[in-house]
């Protein structure tokens, strides 16, 4: 049969579908028990695939729309409840829950052997792991068969839109969790340890999936970031931005990897010399109006902040709210820490800093300081009465965004005269703090 002869039938089957009154809607209807809210929030994989679902008194609600592409979505209350959702134009679903037992729930209908076939996959997945497969050749091993399994499989549910759907789904978790696999052992082995991994990062088409274009594309950047320094760093920033140049296709997520590439450097810092050259690049490859006035404004920031800049002062209060300006303290060489109550990584510091302010006891060229960025300051005064320690802790909640810092926690060194000397200093956990500290203590 050729292509015209397929096209005629598809559309004679369009013309007798539509004569015979079939609606193309997505119907959603639904009863949940002992539910106290009106609203139901709707939400899917896609960008701006978010709506609202009216629910009635004695919990009964209906939902009917045309959607135009079928995704994975759930449907989420406010005060608890989270049911996964097949939308599918064409088809007509039934929810039943008790919000008073949660976790359980039953949907009937035209889909309701796809649900039973999609909750079993999931669970199924979960299950292949590097640590069960021994290495990412051994992972990529076990997702090829496990892809051909569950294929097969599909061929037993009836519904050809899920079909279609799920070998998407499939293929974009397959994707997620390769792409993301030196996430899950970093910090454990070097970046090049595993050959197989650094070769399918340098081979994978990221278009070949709309989730990379948050997500895998941030993981996938971030390992180019740690691989190029653990071959020496040399001209990083420039390195990544050609990674998105040539290896990024797609014009939307290029300009999304850009805007990474910037934000990861204003916030780590000039540390090779070449934000100027990386900024004149950029203003070439950044084509989107709003991300290129985004990297002049930000990049004006960012050198305000360079080593050998004069410190940003500002007021802060300490625990007994009485307020004080960072530049009280110039005079002395100081080492800030940044963090939060709420950050566990920063409160795993904390015993660290205090061997480390014991052992400059007694240096008065040497101040150390903490700073709280804690939304919830009385949070932050119940932690200092736990730990009691014994260097100076003062409280801005938006200290961050002055120093244009991302991730917490953050330990910056300022000399006596006021000016940084580098915003991102070893934590008390390094080995080389000591000596770090001594040496600019000359």
């Amino acid at each position: 049969m050729n292509r015209i002869e397929w096209i005629c039938i598809a559309c004679l089957a369009a013309l007798l579908a539509a004569c015979a009154g079939v609606s193309r809607e997505y119907v959603l209807t639904g009863k949940l028990d002992n539910c106290t809210e009106k609203y139901a929030l709707l939400n899917g994989n896609h960008a701006g695939e978010m709506d609202t679902v009216a629910i009635a008194a004695d919990g009964t609600f209906r939902y009917a729309k045309t959607l135009g592409t079928s995704s994975m979505s759930f449907l989420m209350l406010e005060k608890g409840g989270v049911f996964p959702l097949l939308l599918i134009d064409g088809t007509e679903n039934h929810l039943e829950a008790d919000l008073a037992t949660p976790g359980q729930y039953r949907i009937t209908g035209d889909l309701e052997a796809a649900y039973v076939f999609y909750q079993k996959h999931i669970k199924d997945f979960s299950q292949i792991t590097e640590e069960q497969e021994g290495s990412f050749k051994g992972l990529q091993t076990a997702y090829g068969g496990y892809r051909q399994m569950i294929l097969d499989r599909l061929a037993d549910i009836p519904d050809k839109g899920f079909h279609a759907l799920f070998r998407e789904t499939l293929e974009r978790q397959i994707l997620s969790n390769l792409v993301t696999y030196w996430g899950r052992w970093r910090g454990k082995k070097a970046v090049s340890d595993d050959a197989d991994y650094n070769r399918f990062m340098e081979e994978v088409d990221l278009g070949a999936s709309q989730y990379a274009a948050n997500v895998l594309l941030f993981n996938y950047l971030s390992w180019f970031r740690e691989y190029r320094l653990e071959k020496g760093g040399e001209n990083l920033y420039q390195y990544l931005l050609s990674v998105v140049e040539e290896k990024v296709k797609d014009p939307g997520m290029q300009q999304q990897g850009y805007e990474m590439v910037f934000s990861d450097m204003f916030s780590k810092g000039d540390s090779f010399g070449e934000a100027e050259t990386v900024y004149n690049r950029g203003l070439q490859l950044v084509t989107d109006p709003e991300l290129h006035a985004w990297l002049i404004k930000e990049y004006a920031a960012f050198r305000k902040l360079q080593p050998g800049s004069s410190v940003i002062d500002c007021e802060w209060s300490d625990v007994e709210g009485k307020s004080s300006r960072l530049s009280d303290l110039f005079g002395k060489v100081i080492y800030l820490d940044v963090w939060a109550t709420t950050c566990r990584p920063c409160c795993a510091e904390i015993p660290y800093l205090a061997k480390l302010v014991q052992r400059f006891k007694g240096d008065s060229r040497i101040e150390f300081v903490s700073v709280s960025t804690d939304a919830n300051r009385q949070g932050w005064l119940n932690r200092l009465a736990k730990d009691k320690p014994q260097w100076k802790q003062f409280w801005k909640k938006d200290f961050s965004q002055l120093y244009n810092v991302d991730i917490i926690p953050r330990f910056m060194l300022f000399d006596r005269e006021g000016k940084i000397v580098t915003l991102d200093a070893p934590r008390p956990s390094d080995p080389e703090i000591t000596g770090f500290i001594e040496d600019h203590l000359k």
